[in-house]
């Protein structure tokens, strides 16, 4: 049996423009509607927005797409939620990877 000759090198797959693009969007869309819910007193819309943030978030650093200051926002708001006693989800480990 003859070695086989190494596998070149595979550069790491760059994010799509396309997908950067529209992440971004729908990041600037749910913090609007976050913002007009809190100016509103809806809390529970509020609360469901913020999760569907952080969700975008966790998929932007899946794909490594910094979004730094998407964190700062949840911080601001998190911090304001955490007076209500509702649940809190942490993103710490999220911080690492999304900032670098």
């Amino acid at each position: 049996m003859s070695e086989q000759e190494p596998l070149p090198a595979v550069a790491p797959a760059t994010v799509p423009a396309a997908f950067v693009a529209e992440l971004t969007e729908r990041v600037q869309r749910t913090r609007t509607t976050i913002d007009a819910a809190a100016a509103a007193g809806e809390d529970d819309l509020v609360e469901a927005h913020l999760a569907e943030l952080e969700s975008l978030v966790r998929l932007a650093a899946a794909h490594d797409v910094a979004l730094p200051d998407v964190l700062t926002y949840l911080d601001g708001h998190r911090a304001q939620v955490d007076l209500t006693g509702a649940h809190v989800v942490d993103l710490t480990g999220l911080r690492a990877q999304t900032c670098a």
